[in-house]
């Protein structure tokens, strides 16, 4: 199968996981999706990896780059799904989908890879992008707060940077299938600050709908 293939395939997957944490989050909060996202990835990828050979032998810091980037998967899907909630699946995730413009900053600072007029004018396409959403006030829902739209920014921010550490881990050792399961591992440690975080979103929206009473 091309690389191609593979990315459409996977983006086409991941639109149906947005659309169903949409559908989702109507009945439930953006933290209990992420622990129920993280839990399907756990038992789903790690069954994977035993059925398939079991446990890889990798290079040392490669381990060690895919812990540093699955610590922050949790707090990146908080981040995501926080975002659809606040301001539907569309909108957030057109802002989310700027992780490239943080990849390429950090792949061309950082690890030194060139940038070509592709890439220069695919940056500046985002840009335009999240310009034009920011702007669009259609649909906007009553709760809406300028600083929504940072949310699923920020999830792209953190995306942009973990995406070429885990470029440079697979470069060491190419083991796709567990360093994906891997990230599973880094929930349990992490899951106290993605907790914390996700009772400040609960308090936020708490407050808001406190003061939209008393507006009434």
């Amino acid at each position: 199968m091309s690389p191609q293939l593979l990315a459409l395939l996977s983006a086409v997957a991941y639109s149906g996981c947005i659309i169903s944490a949409r559908r989702g989050l109507q009945y439930s909060t953006p933290i209990t999706v992420t622990y129920v996202s993280l839990l399907v990835h756990t038992v789903t990828l790690w069954s994977a990896v035993f059925l398939t050979g079991g446990i890889p032998a990798v290079a040392t810091l490669a381990l060690a780059l895919f812990l540093i980037g699955g610590s922050l998967q949790p707090i990146i899907r908080l981040f995501t799904y926080s975002g659809i909630e606040k301001l539907g699946a569309s909108r957030s995730y057109t802002l989310r989908a700027t992780t490239p413009l943080f990849s390429a900053t950090v792949a061309i600072a950082v690890l030194r890879e060139e940038a070509g007029w592709a890439i220069l004018l695919g940056t500046l396409l985002i840009v335009g992008g999240i310009m034009v959403v920011s702007w669009d006030t259609k649909d906007q829902p009553a709760s809406f707060r300028w600083w929504h739209l940072l949310i699923p920014v920020a999830a792209a921010f953190l995306a942009g940077i973990v995406h070429p550490i885990r470029r440079y881990a697979l470069s060491l050792s190419d083991e796709p299938l567990f360093f994906a399961a891997l990230g599973a591992a880094c929930v349990i440690p992490s899951g106290t600050g993605e907790e914390k975080l996700g009772r400040l979103w609960t308090t936020s929206a708490g407050s808001e709908k406190r003061k939209s009473w008393n507006a009434c």
